[in-house]
């Protein structure tokens, strides 16, 4: 519907003193500068963090819960990461192939597809900056080294093979060292090195 479409550059409501922003598939996220998270947009598979569903999406920015210090934001199509100033890295929203980093799968007893408030990804501190694909995610961590979850059917997750296995817990990208940044594509993982390869 035409009528649905900004043909020019509006101004959000409700908000200032912001740091920075990250679109995801339906939905945005704003990072202000007192390192609270506030998201508007599509919520009907938790992408707000909201803890809840009921309300299926948000015309105007809502604060979302638990997140204080961030530092920095990545949003994918349903799903979202905060890196916090301690390192920590959180996600919430929706990703059935272990893009949450919760250590959860479909043979776990709780539910993994979901988090519907943000919870820490597990294994992982020292981080200084985050990335996400479509269904997988990355990390960068302090010495350089890089970390990814997640799909890895066409091999993003560059640990030398391509399969269907749920990796729901970061592992580290092996015989990569000394990384200063890392990017994420819809399947793919870049990283630039120190010496700039």
């Amino acid at each position: 519907n035409p009528g649905d479409c900004l043909h020019q550059p509006t101004r959000v409501a409700g908000l200032t003193g912001v740091a920075s922003v990250a679109a995801g598939g339906s939905f945005s996220l704003a990072l202000k500068q007192d390192g609270t998270v506030w998201g508007w947009g599509k919520n009907d598979i938790y992408q707000l963090g909201q803890g809840s569903n009921t309300v299926e999406y948000y015309a105007e920015p809502v604060q979302i819960p638990g997140l204080n210090n961030v530092v920095a934001l990545s949003a994918s199509d349903t799903f979202s990461l905060a890196l916090s100033q301690d390192g920590s890295v959180w996600a919430w929203g929706h990703d059935p192939m272990g893009a949450l980093g919760n250590d959860k799968t479909s043979f776990s007893n709780v539910p993994y597809m979901n988090e519907p408030s943000p919870a820490q990804v597990v294994g992982l501190s020292g981080v200084r900056a985050i990335a996400t694909g479509v269904s997988h995610s990355a990390a960068l961590d302090q010495s350089g080294q890089v970390w990814v979850w997640g799909n890895n059917q066409q091999g993003e997750l560059g640990l030398g093979s391509y399969d269907n296995a749920q990796h729901s817990r970061p592992e580290k990208v092996p015989g990569l060292q000394d990384a200063v940044f890392v990017a994420a594509g819809g399947n793919t993982t870049l990283a630039i090195r120190a010496g700039g390869s």
